[in-house]
């Protein structure tokens, strides 16, 4: 302990000198940053692949709070690049945190770092008010943002009644690009909680469309080939997969996730958004500014493909609360002064990221956290040598990075002279600092029906939301996002290079909108869903089933012996086939594939493989044949339960909770008896059935369809 102390003491002597000489390009928390949680992670990045044994070493980092004391600590090594070091308690409330890296973490080639010294302060512990604050401000966000009224903190949400998908008309059908769209509708009346998933075929035709409550948020195909879209239920993005079954879900460490965007890669890595809520004195730095005001700040995380946190960049670290623009308010209760809601991975692996409240584009180098660039808005870093409009862009979503190296956002135009909405491409000469406006597009002004001027016109103004995707025949698919007076006006354009209209949508509810709306070639022969393989086995038979699979016109199933080496196939044209010929008391492995042509030529990789033992046989005649059989497997309005015994035996029929819902006693003397069993109003799930003749039990398991 006093060699500690002793060393800390010193480390502040010499930390500048140390400091200089460190070899890590990246440290987290940044050194003497404040407001940090007391679970936050210490990751550090050299720049070099590292040495996975020279982690282990007991003296190579020493954490000390002022409060808390000591901390033992426990390293991971993510990809040979990233140090992360968690401290195994957790540190006390508005202390302040000492950090040394010793010599002798080491390179994968053996050379030694060089070490460092930092500290970083813990926020202090919210008060029971400054929590309510903190709660009710999320509320306000989100009816602000996106219709809804649910808390992200653990409250239970107010859900409405499932309805029905919103329709809408194709209003423009003009050989647009092939693929479908995929969109989430949401409803601006707070009353309809409801979100509608869906993906649409170009004339209209429905693919899927799904009721999910407060689930669907931003429903896309991430660059990775996952589906996703923002759970409001549980406050994470949900990864499902091609038949739409959860198989995953992402949500930021230690901050609430924020639903405007996640991006998944090929490398899987994932990038969140977080929330950062703090409660500061702002009447030092803003006239009029709150003594108590609650500030609403960004967190970027990178997490890896363990779901460690190996990047973490906070705006209050590197912005200014004076940096808004200066539409946006700072002198209230409430102060969303950057409000992201934008990420996205640079091809040189840097991250763009889009704070609507700013009205700028912002490059920020993921090795050190440090700002290479802002692009638009008040901090402007760039000289725009062509545009269509002075102010460039205002208050926008969607950063994107596309296939020709140029930018496309889409410019929500909040607060310019001409309130209108466009998509925008610009090209960037990033060491020189010269924005080229190269394409964009805003849609003509719409004719409506006017009851006194006989006519109307209006510009297509999304004040919030909104997306822009260049799809790979060159088209370019809009998303106008919450629209202004929309009675009449487009929700959903696609137009070529030229600015024709090739495509073009619109709610028939002038309150429906789309956050975003994407556009893929979608066409999947999906692999069956893991968890939903369920086997219900017999002695000398099993009924087998799964859930559907996208694409599929039959399945095969394969099942063996465990241990054996060959597979005996069966076809199914529906989720479910019944095996039978089993041996009893034997394990059996099996799995299904999907075919999704009359060929089969198109066809899914198997499933997982599951297993199933088929029971003891308590009733078997002297040729092995079972003396119970209860078909059908599945059952919808009849069961029938047929016993080939003298012997007097109790049927009983039980739920999954245990209930007992029928139960009857066959007398002995009768040789052959078939029980009917009317099930007919019995609700859906999995039963048992139970026979006992007063020496022994056989037990068989259906389905109520």
């Amino acid at each position: 302990m006093k060699f500690f102390f002793t060393l800390i003491t010193c480390a502040y002597v010499w930390l500048t000198a140390f400091t200089a000489q460190a070899q890590f390009v990246y440290v987290f928390p940044k050194p003497g940053t404040t407001y940090h949680l007391p679970d936050e992670t210490i990751i550090l990045r050299n720049g070099s692949l590292l040495d996975a044994a020279s982690i282990r070493n007991p003296s190579l980092v020493q954490i000390h709070g002022s409060l808390s004391g000591l901390h033992t600590w426990t390293p991971i090594l993510s990809e040979y690049k990233t140090l992360i070091i968690k401290s195994d308690n957790p540190y006390a409330w508005g202390e302040t945190v000492n950090v040394v890296i010793n010599d002798g973490l080491k390179k994968k080639d053996g050379s030694k770092i060089k070490g460092i010294a930092f500290s970083f302060q813990i926020r202090n512990q919210p008060t029971p008010e400054e929590e309510e604050r903190i709660r009710l401000s999320d509320l306000n966000a989100l009816k602000e943002d996106h219709n809804l009224y649910t808390s992200p903190r653990g409250n239970n949400p107010i859900l409405g009644d499932l309805d029905s998908m919103p329709t809408f008309k194709i209003t423009t059908n003009n050989n647009p690009a092939k693929g479908q769209f995929f969109y989430c509708s949401q409803s601006e009346d707070l009353a309809d909680s409801s979100y509608y998933p869906s993906i649409i075929n170009n004339d209209g035709s429905v693919v899927w469309a799904e009721d999910a409550g407060l689930r669907g948020h931003d429903f896309k195909i991430d660059y990775n080939g996952d589906l996703s879209y923002y759970d409001y239920i549980n406050n994470y993005f949900a990864i499902v997969d091609s038949n739409f079954n959860q198989v995953d879900s992402f949500e930021c460490i230690g901050f609430v996730t924020n639903a405007h965007d996640m991006v998944r890669y090929s490398d899987k890595h994932t990038f969140l958004i977080g929330t950062d809520d703090r409660i500061m004195d702002l009447s030092q730095i803003v006239p009029g500014g709150q003594p108590n005001a609650l500030l609403k700040g960004a967190v970027i995380q990178e997490l890896d493909s363990a779901k460690n946190v190996i990047f973490q960049w906070n705006g209050f670290d590197y912005f200014k609360v004076t940096d808004a623009d200066s539409n946006t308010s700072l002198t209230n209760g409430i102060v969303d002064y950057e409000h992201a809601n934008a990420i996205e991975r640079d091809y040189d692996g840097n991250i763009l990221l889009s704070s609507r409240n700013f009205s700028e584009i912002t490059k920020i180098n993921t090795s050190t956290g440090n700002i290479i660039w802002r692009l638009g808005g008040e901090n402007n870093q760039f000289d725009f040598k062509i545009d269509n409009i002075k102010q460039h862009f205002s208050y926008q979503h969607d950063i994107r990075r596309i296939a020709n190296g140029n930018i496309t956002l889409y410019n929500n135009g909040d607060y310019l002279p001409k309130q209108r909405s466009s998509a925008k491409e610009y090209s960037l000469d990033e060491k020189n600092k010269i924005a080229t406006l190269v394409w964009f597009y805003e849609h003509p002004d719409v004719i409506r029906p006017d009851s006194i001027k006989g006519f109307d016109t209006s510009k297509v103004y999304g004040r919030a939301s909104g997306s822009v995707q260049r799809l790979p025949n060159g088209n370019t698919f809009i998303c106008w996002g919450d629209v202004y007076s929309k009675k009449d006006i487009p929700d959903m354009t696609e137009v070529d290079m030229d600015g024709n209209i090739t495509w073009e949508m619109s709610f028939d509810d002038t309150s429906q909108k789309s956050y975003r709306a994407h556009k893929y070639v979608w066409d999947p022969c999906s692999r069956v869903t893991g968890y939903t393989l369920q086997s219900f086995p017999d002695s000398l038979q099993t009924f087998l089933s799964w859930g559907a699979a996208s694409g599929a016109i039959s399945y095969q199933v394969q099942y063996r012996p465990k241990g054996s080496a060959e597979w005996q196939s069966v076809p199914a044209d529906s989720f479910s086939v019944l095996l039978s010929g089993l041996v009893p008391a034997t394990t059996y492995e099996w799995r299904v594939v999907t075919i999704c042509s009359d060929s089969a030529s198109a066809s899914s990789p198997y499933s997982v493989t599951d297993t199933f033992t088929t029971p003891v046989a308590l009733y078997i005649d002297q040729i092995g044949k079972s003396l119970i059989s209860v078909y059908p497997v599945p059952a919808s309005t009849q069961l029938n339960i047929e016993i080939k015994n003298t012997d007097a035996n109790l049927i009983t029929i039980s739920n999954t909770i245990g209930m007992i819902v029928y139960s009857k006693k066959i007398y002995s003397g009768t040789s052959h008896s078939i029980v009917q069993v009317d099930i007919h109003h019995w609700p859906q799930g999995i039963y048992q059935v139970e026979i006992d003749n007063g020496k022994s039990r056989d037990l068989r398991k259906f389905i109520k369809q």
